[in-house]
């Protein structure tokens, strides 16, 4: 009972151990905890009667795991006790039966089990058994809701079905799944794969990834039809909800037929549509940036180097002549910057470190330091099409999409801009943002955003950032100690 208690409601509620882990756990306990407590209810006294405790309580579990209406008759129990419970038919389960080897002994009472005090012990004992089984069965609820509130499809046909279903888990936001808007889908935003094989009256939901208040599926049936549904703006269904439910319904696709002959019928909350229709032009807003913050790589990622020249070119941008400080044959390297002339504070004949970072999804970044007594006084930290993996200790946590009706590329990748999420700060920063940060190792920390964009899906066909999912920025960081 100890251990049944603490996996349910610590183990799993903080994530220490992996789901499926927790989830065999209590199967395991369960079935040595339950069969005493039905040995009590049938009358422990009598052999045949604790059998029948050991086989109710194996039924039991192979039941709700080999046959959704068992699974769904349980929640209907519980239900009318007032019980949320979501029972989920998993057949792997079943590895738990041989508990009820370890369940048998306990069935049998003990003569000193009939007096006074140890009776109150007993009823105290069966009192938190019960607890225990019941708070198992509400707490599994919690644990696949996202998943039970997705659209699903059901097999109607006379046998078991296998087809194959693809998402896009929501990509691109909900202003996406609209009629006058989802013809920008297209195949490449569906992911996630997978063939299932559906017995009778089995269902499968559509999506596999939380939040699913909206999104796309793509159904391949053994026919060769294929079914392309979206839905939006679906409420989260709460508490116990049986699955004849009208706001289960009207999110199900239901698949009847046989022989490679079948139809389809969709729910109310669920809607048609076909690939390949022009999408509309996009919402998102146009970005302003009056410096691309554009710069080209140095000749080597790191050293110090001396800064012989800066000038300006005819567009703008500034251009450098490096001189390596381990190399003096090396001829100067020029490099350009495409910034504000308050980004780049230097002056010529200082000597700079540089150090260059490449990122796994292809941005880079670099800082260029001044470095006074073994101190760094004064450094510039540039970002070109930079993602997550290049934030290291700056004050952007994530990039984010823009909440926004995007458009796809000529490639095929449907962007929108990002926004970059800052540490502390409720407000993100945008393409053309300036601003000064609040630091606790900087006297001055000034960013500004350049170009951003936001993957949500690409294609084959698209390189460079357009190729990867996710968002990517070009900003700099100036910061004085």
């Amino acid at each position: 009972m100890g251990v049944l208690l603490l996996n349910d409601h610590v183990l799993k509620a903080e994530g220490v151990l992996p789901g499926w882990l927790t989830g065999k756990l209590s199967d395991v306990v369960g079935l040595i905890v339950l069969p005493p407590l039905l040995a009590l209810l049938f009358g422990a006294d009598r052999p045949g009667r604790r059998m029948l405790a050991i086989v109710v309580s194996g039924a039991a579990l192979a039941s709700v795991n080999l046959w959704p209406a068992a699974a769904r008759g349980l929640e209907v129990a519980m239900g009318a006790l007032g019980l949320s419970a979501r029972v989920w038919v998993d057949p792997t389960d079943l590895l738990a039966l041989p508990a009820l080897l370890l369940a048998w002994p306990l069935c049998r009472p003990l003569e000193q089990a009939r007096a006074g005090l140890a009776l109150t012990v007993q009823r105290l004992g069966l009192a938190i058994a019960a607890f225990a089984c019941v708070a198992t069965t509400t707490s599994d609820d919690d644990e696949k809701s996202d998943a039970d509130d997705a659209p699903a499809l059901e097999n109607r046909t006379a046998g078991s079905l296998t087809l194959l279903i693809a998402s896009t888990e929501g990509a691109g936001g909900c202003r996406l799944y609209r009629d006058d808007r989802i013809a920008a889908i297209t195949l490449d935003a569906f992911v996630n794969r997978r063939e299932v094989t559906l017995a009778e009256d089995e269902r499968v939901p559509l999506a596999q990834v939380a939040p699913t208040d909206c999104g796309a599926a793509w159904v391949l049936l053994p026919d060769g039809d294929e079914i392309f549904v979206h839905w939006r703006d679906l409420d989260p269904i709460d508490g116990f909800v049986p699955e004849d439910d009208g706001s289960r319904l009207a999110r199900l696709i239901t698949v009847e037929g046989r022989d490679g002959r079948y139809t389809s019928d969709l729910g109310d909350d669920l809607f048609r549509f076909e690939l390949g229709d022009e999408p509309p032009d996009p919402s998102c807003p146009t970005e302003e940036v009056e410096h691309s913050l554009e710069w080209s790589l140095p000749a080597s990622p790191q050293g110090f180097f001396e800064l012989d020249e800066v000038r300006t070119a005819d567009d703008g941008c500034l251009e450098m002549d490096w001189i390596s400080q381990s190399d003096d044959t090396a001829e100067p390297d020029t490099q350009r910057l495409c910034v504000p002339e308050w980004a780049f504070p230097f002056e010529a004949r200082e000597v700079l470190s540089l150090l260059l970072e490449r990122g796994e999804r292809g941005g880079h970044r670099l800082q260029i330091s001044r470095i006074e007594e073994e101190e760094v006084t004064l450094q510039l930290v540039l970002f070109a099409d930079a993602g997550e993996d290049l934030l290291g200790d700056t004050p952007v946590q994530g990039l984010e999409a823009d909440d926004c009706f995007g458009g796809l590329s000529a490639c095929g990748a449907y962007l929108r801009p990002a926004e970059l999420t800052l540490d502390g700060d409720d407000d993100p920063l945008r393409a053309g943002d300036d601003a000064e940060l609040d630091s606790q190792d900087a006297d001055t920390h000034r960013v500004l955003v350049g170009a951003t964009r936001f993957v949500d899906w690409s294609s084959g066909s698209c390189e460079g950032a357009e190729a990867r999912r996710g968002g990517s920025a070009s900003w700099l960081e100036l910061r004085e100690f």
